[in-house]
């Protein structure tokens, strides 16, 4: 008896052993070189690659994520005219889809996805948390090919960008904010003629259509979807304005200089047909 009870206590502290052991981060790549429009659904032509093992195409990668907790996303390449978006299925494992939210590492911006600049490299944290599969979608593209890379980890990471955790931005020189108004903007427009930080912004929609404000890395008046490091949506035909910020954290760094425009997509070149108003809070 005493024999059978010893074994059991082998068996259930085996048992507790293995429950314990830390589950492998895994690694999936595929080139992203086609447009799925599918938000809530399996999307076609999706790359389910073997982890760690480099190749695939697609619209879609699509991965497994099952017991992780966080997913850095990565893309790179050469490419136009790409957007993405991030999704996660729950139960049904891949019959129905939902948006989720992922952290920028280079800025403190989070988002469901992005209209991304040509040829840029972009990097993402994204919780997976009660998830059973993750997937980077490209809704559009012109052409070329986006080399995406999903790392999953069980260990929890806190996506949400903090003043201790997140260094600043280069250009950083004191702790006053310099503000720049602009009335009735449409074209871009010059705010600083040298590098500097966007710490925040007030703007106000003056067409009755969806617009956005474009954040355009130019040392001079700039162009509308020419450098554009960031962009923001404006509600079409209303009297409050969109405010973001100003706070510790800029919300991106400039090299050459800061510009802003409001333009009728986020990395488009026509400009809002009615100008807007605009308050900037940068260094």
């Amino acid at each position: 008896m005493k024999k059978l009870l010893f074994l059991a206590i082998l068996g259930l502290v085996a048992i507790t052993a293995r429950a314990q052991t830390p589950i492998p981060n895994l690694s999936y790549n595929a080139l992203l070189n086609a447009a799925c429009a599918t938000p809530s659904a399996f999307c076609t032509n999706t790359a389910n690659p073997f982890p760690n093992v480099p190749g695939g195409t697609g619209t879609t990668l699509d991965i497994n994520s099952s017991n992780y907790a966080v997913a850095t996303v990565t893309i790179s390449g050469t490419y136009t005219g790409a957007t993405v978006s991030f999704d996660f299925s729950d139960q049904t494992a891949g019959t129905n889809y939902f948006q989720v939210l992922c952290s920028r590492t280079d800025v403190n911006i989070i988002e469901a996805g992005e209209i991304l600049p040509a040829n840029q490299s972009r990097a993402w944290q994204c919780p997976l948390v009660a998830t059973t599969r993750f997937r980077v979608r490209v809704s559009a593209i012109a052409s070329g090919a986006l080399n995406t890379w999903i790392t999953v980890t069980q260990t929890a990471i806190d996506p949400s960008p903090t003043v201790a955790n997140l260094p600043q931005p280069t250009s950083l020189n004191s702790s006053a904010f310099t503000t720049s108004v602009q009335s009735t903007v449409t074209a871009s427009v010059n705010v600083k003629a040298s590098a500097g930080n966007v710490y925040g912004l007030q703007a106000l929609n003056g067409a009755a259509s969806t617009c956005w404000v474009q954040f355009i890395n130019s040392a001079g008046a700039g162009t509308l979807g020419t450098g554009v490091i960031f962009a923001i949506p404006l509600p079409a035909s209303t009297t409050q304005p969109v405010a973001v910020g100003p706070g510790d954290i800029a919300l991106a760094n400039f090299s050459s200089g800061i510009a802003v425009g409001i333009a009728t997509t986020a990395n488009g070149a026509v400009a809002c047909g009615t100008g807007g108003n605009l308050t900037i809070f940068y260094q």
